[in-house]
This record gives structure tokens, sequence and C-alpha cells, in this order.
């Protein structure tokens, strides 16, 4: 489907019109690659739901702070059914989050603790630095 999609979005808006350096981006008929698939998709996904997790009252970066964000991510894939947890933290709270899930490897057996995006290319744009 992906070579049609391809087939179908590269060639001109006609049939005839042989000329496709001249053909004005506005004319595309065919939409892009999500809407596509979406429209000649028969399976339909379920509608989702995003919300906020409660607000704690303390400093983000105090253990027994992490370890409440840690459990309740913990509940909420218990809840939805899910075996893995996987839960994103800026650097300063990865390095605590990832002591407690060292620390309590057994109770968080199925949590994976990852770094931020914005911290992870700051990393590499270090490297490309040096």
């Amino acid at each position: 489907m992906d070579s049609a999609w391809y087939s179908l979005r590269s060639s001109p808006s006609t049939l005839l019109d042989g000329n496709i350096a001249f053909r004005n981006p506005d004319q595309q008929r065919i939409p892009g690659w999500s809407g596509f698939n979406a429209n000649i998709s028969k399976k339909r996904a379920r509608q989702t739901t995003v919300g906020y997790c409660p607000m704690i009252p303390a400093f983000s970066t105090e253990y027994s702070t992490i370890y409440t964000v840690m459990k309740q991510v913990q509940n909420m894939m218990e809840a939805l059914q899910q075996r893995h947890n996987v839960i994103t933290f800026d650097l300063t709270i990865y390095m605590k989050a990832k002591e407690v899930h060292w620390r309590l490897s057994e109770e968080f057996k199925n949590t994976v603790i990852c770094m931020g995006g914005f911290h992870i290319t700051l990393n590499f744009l270090a490297v490309i630095g040096k």
C-alpha cells in the first residue's frame, strides 16, 4: 500500500498532464500518508483519552516524590492491563529515578526509566562539539 500511495502521490494531478515540474502543489488530490491509510483501512482505532496525572505538592527532585510518581504510573498501567511501564524524566530526576529503580528492582521490574529527548539531544550535540 505504501508504494501505491507513493505512486499516486507523485503522479500528475490529471492522467494526461505530463508536465510534473510545473504542477501546482495546491492541486494535490491524494492525501498525506496518514490520511491515505486512514481512508483505505477497514479497521477503526478506538478513541483515546488523554488526561493529566494528579499534582503532587512536593519538590520533584525528592526521592519520595519520584517513588510516588513511579508507583502511580505502575498503578495506572495495571488498571490498563499493560505489562510494562515506560516513564520519561529530565536529567536531574532521571538520575534519582534510576537510583530508586536499582534499589527497588524487584518492585519496579516492569518499569523502564528513560531520559527525556532534550537532554539526550544536548549530550549528542556535546559529543559532536568534541
